[in-house]
């Protein structure tokens, strides 16, 4: 999947989609990529943001995320699930590196676009958790010793529970 996708520019189809979500990027970070057109498993194709999913002091990538989009980029996909992992399982620490880390305050968050939000909002590195499960299993780089947690703010609370779960458990090791 990823041999198929070109680095994230303004004016492809996932600027676009990103733009209609608020965010406005003049460089996107290399962990997010285009595909003009993949399968979506579900038997149609569609563009697609491509994420690189990476562990914290870990070389290799471990998966990839997919958002699936209208032709347009102006919302997703209209399938019953345009946001998709590879398949296989994620280990602890897994996340959407969308900036460099050298030191001094990170963020995380839910999603890519909470991410990069509140990134450009707070002018702070900010990666991507990608789901509530695994932000509450979230582990920072060695050497990070201040975490904010930017929680999504839906109906059920899950973002909310997830990200206080995070903030208790980073709490008691000092972070």
């Amino acid at each position: 999947v990823w041999g198929v996708t070109q680095q994230t520019e303004p004016g492809d189809v996932v600027d676009a989609y990103l733009r209609t979500r608020g965010i406005d990027e003049v460089q996107y970070p290399k962990a997010l990529r285009t595909a003009e057109k993949l399968r979506d498993g579900e038997g149609g194709v569609h563009p697609a943001m491509v994420a690189l999913v990476t562990v914290p002091g870990q070389p290799k990538a471990v998966s990839l995320h997919r958002t699936f989009l209208a032709k347009d980029g102006k919302g997703k996909a209209d399938i019953p699930s345009p946001r998709k992992m590879m398949p296989g399982s994620l280990p602890d620490g897994a996340c959407i590196k969308l900036s460099e880390y050298t030191g001094g305050p990170l963020g995380i968050a839910e999603g890519i676009e909470t991410a990069m939000a509140a990134s450009a909002m707070y002018q702070m590195p900010v990666w991507s958790a990608i789901n509530t499960s695994i932000l509450k299993k979230w582990l920072p780089p060695d050497g990070c010793d201040e975490v904010w947690v930017f929680g999504d703010n839906d109906a059920s609370f899950a973002g909310h529970a997830a990200s206080y779960e995070l903030a208790r458990r980073l709490h008691a090791k000092n972070i």
